[in-house]
């Protein structure tokens, strides 16, 4: 049975407010938080499972959110015949859930939540100020603020907060990470920001929400019309990096290469994306240059992952097969995206000693690690093994290092070329810009043969033979628009920019 601190109740006082106190949560609550400030953090969900006791939720249950894997406490005893010296890659599970076990309502607008310390922190949303947490040495307690309008997922309604203080016993200000913190509650939202309490008082992270499955324009779900939402001109390139050492001597391989996806064409249909996509491919130990074009269809509406995000499922793989799958947040030039990360688990809460052990001759299992970016695909990829003894260790990963969209780019270019490594991009110069009759195009140090003009769906709308270092173009017959302008040698892209044809 849980510990109800029900003194706790009757301690409270209860202060009338000018307004009505909003409910956090209410019955099959679905959101799903995640801490904004971290460059790479792991989403907390919360989904809430109710009990009703007369006329009142009283008893939020939520869905078991586990955290990242630890390495267990593996030590055995060289005279234990229960030990195992084998990989040593038992790991064990954490348990957190970030909202701590259960959630309790006695009346409206009192929330217990506990904690994974068995504490309990006692939220009073309907007085001016309350404490919610005590022990012998800290005073933690919230003060209401009052309410503001906000946008909150693309609505206005009414939002309350509740500032945080932490005081000691004798009465002083402490500073620590949740002094001043502002928990925010919307009046149709529920909670907005909060804070994972499951080792309280020792606070690991703010969190705030970025999904509720009542609201529609909110993030509830990630479709690959989301992940793959490629333009035309638009640039990926991927760095692709293998390692492998053999245990037994010192000889290793790390081979590097790269390569570019130049989307070319998008086509729109009922239930897909098509693309014309240029790839270019490098291989540092190599002096040739691959290019080919090809075909890539994403259907629009599968899928990826929804709320609760984090989840685990079965792929069928080594151990029990489980993948687990949660939402990051983090910094692409300057813009905070948020992604899809998903990593295989085998060694999900085994036992104690229970380690890949030396009979084991397939070596531990393989770990994959994979990330997704809304419009710009799979951002990042490993796969990768461990192995001791007799079994080679080997790192395959592939990320994206450079990439520009709607013009604008980020990253570090690596050049590819056909023979010189360190060939200088090339530089060209297209004027006037915007134009209605004739543009210049000026190419400097490049084997241009096409001047290829299409419009934006890729459709070639002309075509002329390179003039050399200065070739004017009569582009008289365009009617009026944005068009991407490509300089070929031979069949391969080597240049594109946009003009702007005016009357």
């Amino acid at each position: 049975m849980l510990k109800l601190n029900l003194s706790l109740f009757f301690l409270t006082v209860l202060t009338s407010l000018g307004a009505q106190p909003f409910f956090p949560l209410w019955e099959n609550s679905s959101k799903d938080f995640a801490p904004l400030d971290e460059t790479w953090e792991r989403d907390y969900s919360l989904k809430v499972d109710s009990a009703y006791i007369g006329d009142v939720i009283t008893v939020f249950y939520l869905d078991r959110v586990k955290n990242e894997n630890a390495p267990a406490d593996f030590s055995p005893e060289e005279d234990d015949p229960e030990s195992c010296f084998g990989w040593g890659g038992c790991y064990e599970n954490s348990g957190s859930m970030g909202f701590g076990t259960m959630i309790f309502s006695p009346v409206p607008h009192i929330y217990q939540f506990y904690t994974q310390n068995d504490d309990t922190l006692s939220f009073d949303f309907a007085a001016d100020s309350a404490v919610f947490y005590a022990n012998d040495s800290d005073v933690y307690s919230i003060i209401s603020e009052g309410e503001t309008t906000e946008t909150i997922f693309g609505a206005e309604e009414l939002v309350q907060s509740y500032r945080i203080s932490h005081y000691s016993e004798e009465g002083d200000e402490i500073d620590s990470p949740l002094h001043g913190f502002v928990i925010r509650i919307g009046e149709n939202s529920g909670l907005l920001d909060f804070f994972q309490i499951d080792n309280f008082p020792n606070v690991e992270k703010p969190l705030t929400l970025i999904g509720d499955a009542n609201f529609d324009e909110s993030l509830t779900v990630l479709t690959s019309e989301m992940i793959y939402d490629f333009q035309i001109g638009d640039t990926i390139q991927y760095k692709m990096t293998y390692f492998e050492s053999d245990p037994g001597n010192s000889n290793f391989t790390n081979e590097v290469s790269y390569l570019n996806r130049i989307f070319q064409n998008r086509i729109e249909e009922v239930d897909s994306l098509r693309y014309t996509v240029l790839h270019q491919s490098f291989d540092q130990n190599e002096t040739n240059l691959n290019e080919w074009t090809e075909e890539q269809v994403y259907y629009r509406f599968d899928t990826l992952s929804s709320l609760p995000f984090y989840r685990t499922r079965n792929t069928g793989g080594y151990q029990d097969g489980s993948y687990q799958e949660n939402l990051f947040r983090r910094d692409f030039c300057g813009e905070k995206r948020i992604g899809l990360f998903g990593i295989s688990a085998p060694f999900v809460e085994c036992e104690e000693y229970d380690a890949w052990c030396g009979f084991d001759t397939n070596g531990p299992p393989e770990i994959t690690r994979v990330e997704y970016v809304p419009g710009l695909g799979r951002y990042f990829h490993e796969v990768e093994r461990l192995g001791f003894g007799s079994v080679t260790t080997w790192r395959e990963t592939t990320e994206v290092v450079y990439f520009s969209k709607g013009g604008n780019s980020c990253g570090e270019e690596a050049i590819l070329s056909d023979g010189i490594w360190d060939r200088p991009q090339l530089s060209f110069a297209v004027f006037p810009n915007p134009s209605s009759d004739r543009i210049t195009v000026q190419v400097r140090d490049a084997d241009v043969t096409v001047i290829r003009i299409t419009d934006l769906s890729g459709r070639t709308v002309s075509e002329y033979r390179s003039q050399g270092f200065e070739s004017t173009i009569d582009i008289s017959d365009l009617a009026s628009g944005t068009y991407l302008l490509h300089l070929l040698r031979e069949s391969a892209i080597i240049g594109t920019t946009k003009i702007v044809v005016v009357d």
